[in-house]
């Protein structure tokens, strides 16, 4: 657990102008990054992603990354996790941050994972889109593609139309179900999400964020596999005509 003392240590010297310098301690200059997130989000991104890998935050007395950067970035936890995502798409595509500076982090968040599904030549022309292009813009030529089943970034709900979303049937215990209820009630809350799907994507994120896995590689059947044999269920799915 971080004293007051430690988190007192960490508030150092913060300015909301000031020049990314890789010279300052890590500690401090991403404290210094988070004030200017929306510019500077290559560099937050990237040090947030070191200090998730690392377990930097363990060294400075955090029992997690989520308490890490609540109490002290400030941060959402899930928001925290959409940068986390970002650098490690950057370093999973061998992309240059420079190549995503210009289109800014929440089109950087819905595109990195669209990227993944196509061929390398194809990431120029799809970043120059991005960069020329309004997020709604993105959104809508992404979908147009049919290779992505997207939600919109701005709020986290879906904005696929009703006849392409899935559906899951779960068969379970009556002492199941309480437990699985009572899970999905604490997530909704501790992640701040109203949904029920909300909830049980945050859960299942964060699971493999712990597992050092990204959830985008993973195939829906072997996301399936996880939970019925983590909650002893069956899930059965259809995919709506």
């Amino acid at each position: 657990m971080v004293t007051q003392q430690t988190k007192q240590t960490a508030e150092m010297t913060h300015n909301a102008s000031a020049v990314y310098d890789a010279t300052v301690p890590l500690r401090q200059r991403i404290m210094d990054t988070r004030l200017r997130i929306e510019s500077d989000f290559i560099y937050f991104a990237e040090d947030l992603y070191t200090i998730w890998e690392d377990g930097t935050y363990m060294k400075w007395g955090f029992d997690s990354f989520r308490e890490y950067v609540e109490d002290e970035l400030h941060v959402k936890y899930r928001r925290a996790r959409y940068f986390v995502s970002i650098a490690k798409a950057v370093k999973d595509l061998n992309l240059e941050w420079s190549e995503i500076e210009s289109i800014g982090w929440t089109k950087a968040r819905i595109l990195l994972p669209f990227l993944r599904n196509l061929d390398a030549d194809e990431f120029e022309s799809w970043l120059t889109f991005a960069d020329e292009h309004s997020v709604s813009e993105l959104a809508s030529e992404m979908k147009a593609t049919k290779a992505i089943e997207l939600t919109e970034a701005s709020n986290d709900t879906t904005v696929l139309p009703e006849s392409e979303l899935i559906s899951y049937t779960f068969k379970a215990t009556p002492e199941q179900a309480q437990i699985i209820n009572d899970t999905m009630e604490h997530a909704k809350r501790m992640f701040d999400v109203n949904s029920q799907m909300d909830a049980l994507e945050s859960i299942m994120y964060d699971w493999m964020m712990r597992a050092g896995t990204d959830i985008t590689t993973l195939e829906l059947k072997d996301i399936v596999k996880w939970v019925e044999t983590t909650y002893d269920i069956e899930i059965s799915t259809t995919k709506r005509d």
